[in-house]
């Protein structure tokens, strides 16, 4: 990244030249300083130059904020035998937009007629109303974009509680306008840019185009202003304003179905059948949208009943005009639920209503546990175990078990050594982090591990023991520990894919788990394993 230097005069700050085109990193920098001191012109001069000997490479890009909150007006210079002569000029905040124009415009020379043209028509699409005199009397390209900024008006502003987007892109399209809408909700902006009432270009948080126009719909607040005359030379809207509409009131109706149902972006979704086929899940989601059958399968695989809205976009990003109709397929569908955890203080604050101290809840949770490992004893493990199976015979809610060893394995021949007392309590706090809420973790026999997955088909509890792998793997739970003679099995039974007895899924685990001691396969479905 160039350094900045200074400059005679407080109003112009002429950055080094640098001997490449600018990357949207310098960009990016470049419009920083112009922020930092409003009407401060910025000059980056730079060259394309393939040699020494090309003059005709040579180029100044000028970023000026002429007030706050107005936006950078950029503009491209190329230094010529006959001066410097003006490429283009534009008012944008999307630096990738002026990477995409430099790089346009600066990757072959130009003819001063060539550039002249060009300059006569970036004049005429982005001055608007400034007189033609002045381009002719000496007066510096900035100065005219500042004074046009500065009598800058917008034709109408106000709030969209009051003037809902849908209204606000039917008002413009039906009186032909031509300008750009500005719009502001909370932290996020977007703008959109019309010619005679057609929208042509949208970006709002980074998306752009139809979604882009479809998300903005979406907005239910916040503030509007629009200006009279704006133009842009990105084309990003193919689509017609009718057909924009009708689709983002679809999505806002999603939206606000999906709200009626308690969701928000720390809901939780809840597979509602988890011994649902593929193929019966193919069948359910074709008949709502079968266009995008594989995305939403996609998306559903995701769902493990203890992740949030957030922690799921995190992991599969998707704008919101891509992820609010998957989840209403999904909920609407039946295949999952919406589910409200609720906080750490929410579950305080009932407990209280309740009249019970949290301290008295831990007094009877710690009679399950195992004081050195902060885990079900085994014991305790059944008696819950036993509870699940009645559920199950009452209900006919699927679960299924996991029993699993754990310890150090130090060369293929070597027998395998127990887990340290404190590498034991260690493990079972990071398996404790990736296993939802309603999973129970105990020990098992004498010196085995267990855990009870409700509503959890055998998918499900393979998914489940790959991410007890995946933690324990990240780091060695103890200083003097080699992470790579940590050694683990994982035998896995289910109720009632597997048999429909509670002893007989017990016998079946821990014949998996055997098998899996033995062989290659760390993890071992009670199906797929070899009989007695």
């Amino acid at each position: 990244m160039f350094q900045t230097s200074k400059s005679a005069s407080s109003r112009v700050l002429r950055l080094p030249k640098q001997m490449a085109l600018p990357s949207t990193g310098d960009i990016g920098f470049v419009c920083e300083q112009a922020a930092k001191v409003i009407g401060r012109l910025i000059e980056l001069p730079f060259s394309a130059a393939q040699n020494a000997q090309d003059k005709e490479h040579d180029f100044i890009l000028n970023v000026l904020i002429a007030a706050q909150g107005a936006e950078p007006v950029w503009s491209l210079q190329q230094i010529t035998a006959n001066g410097e002569q003006t490429l283009w000029q534009h008012a944008t905040t999307d630096t990738t937009l002026v990477h995409s124009l430099i790089q346009e415009y600066s990757s072959k020379p130009r003819t001063p007629a060539a550039t002249q043209q060009a300059t006569s028509i970036a004049t005429n699409r982005d001055l608007g109303n400034v007189p033609t005199e002045k381009l002719t009397t000496g007066i510096g390209i900035s100065q005219i974009l500042a004074e046009a900024l500065v009598d800058e008006r917008s034709l109408a502003s106000g709030n969209l509680k009051t003037t809902p987007i849908p209204a606000l892109l039917k008002t413009i399209n039906h009186q032909h306008m031509t300008g750009k809408l500005a719009l502001e909700n909370k932290k996020l902006t977007g703008e959109v840019y019309f010619v005679d009432g057609t929208p042509v270009h949208c970006l709002v948080k980074g998306t752009a185009g139809d979604l882009g126009i479809k998300e903005l719909i979406t907005w239910r607040e916040g503030e509007y202003r629009f200006y009279p005359g704006q133009k842009t030379l990105a084309l990003t809207i193919n689509t017609q304003m009718e057909l924009l509409l009708k689709e983002g009131l679809t999505l806002l109706e999603q939206l606000n179905y999906l709200e009626a149902n308690g969701l928000h972006m720390e809901s939780c979704l809840v597979r509602k059948n988890a011994m649902i086929s593929e193929e019966e899940l193919r069948i359910r989601l074709g008949k709502t949208a079968p266009e995008n059958v594989e995305q939403q399968i996609d998306f559903y695989e995701l769902v493990d009943n203890h992740s949030t809205i957030f922690e799921l976009l995190a992991r599969r990003p998707l704008t919101k005009s891509e992820w609010i109709p998957i989840i209403f397929n999904l909920v609407s569908s039946a295949l999952v639920q919406v589910s409200d955890q609720g906080s750490q203080q929410n579950r305080l604050a009932n407990l209280k209503a309740f009249g019970i101290d949290e301290t008295e809840l831990q007094m009877v949770s710690k009679s399950f546990l195992k004081a050195e490992t902060g885990i079900l004893t085994y014991p305790a493990f059944i008696y819950f175990l036993d509870q699940e199976y009645m559920r199950y015979q009452y209900f006919n809610f699927p679960f299924s078990v996991i029993v699993f060893s754990l310890g150090l394995k130090k060369g293929e021949h070597n027998p395998i050594e127990s887990l340290s007392a404190i590498a034991i309590r260690r493990a079972m706090q990071r398996i404790a982090q990736v296993k939802r809420p309603v999973d129970l973790l105990g020990h098992f026999e004498q010196a085995d591990f267990t855990m009870l997955l409700p509503n959890s088909n055998a998918a499900a509890a393979a998914a489940a023991a790959n991410r007890i792998i995946e933690v324990l793997s990240e780091a060695p739970l103890t200083s003097d520990m080699d992470m790579h003679s940590m050694w683990s099995a994982y035998g896995i039974a289910t109720i009632p894919e597997d048999c429909q007895e509670m002893d007989k899924l017990l016998q079946a685990a821990k014949r998996a788990r055997d098998q899996a001691r033995h062989g290659r396969e760390r993890i071992i479905l009670a199906r797929g394993a070899a009989p007695d």
